[in-house]
């Protein structure tokens, strides 16, 4: 008996691990701070990449310093280890 691939015609999406970093920090959770230290650790993520794709972050009306906020804070986390 012959077995086709079960997957014949399926598409995968993958989130890209710089979209991932950035809405972690977005999100603003102590537990994802680990998470974000180990991209950077394992070299994952590109700090001139994070901080391009930060600035393109809307800042919505009750939040006008929203990007720039995550972009220090990537600037800290490959600084110092935050």
């Amino acid at each position: 008996m012959a077995y086709g691939n079960p997957l014949s015609g399926v598409t995968g999406l993958c989130l890209d691990p710089h979209d991932l970093f950035l809405s972690k920090l977005a999100a603003g959770h102590a537990k994802d701070v680990e998470i974000v230290k180990a991209m950077i650790e394992y070299g994952l993520v590109d700090k001139t990449r994070l901080l391009t794709l930060a600035a393109k972050i809307p800042n919505p009306e009750d939040d006008l310093s929203r990007a720039a906020r995550i972009k220090a804070r990537i600037e800290r986390l490959y600084s110092r280890g935050e």
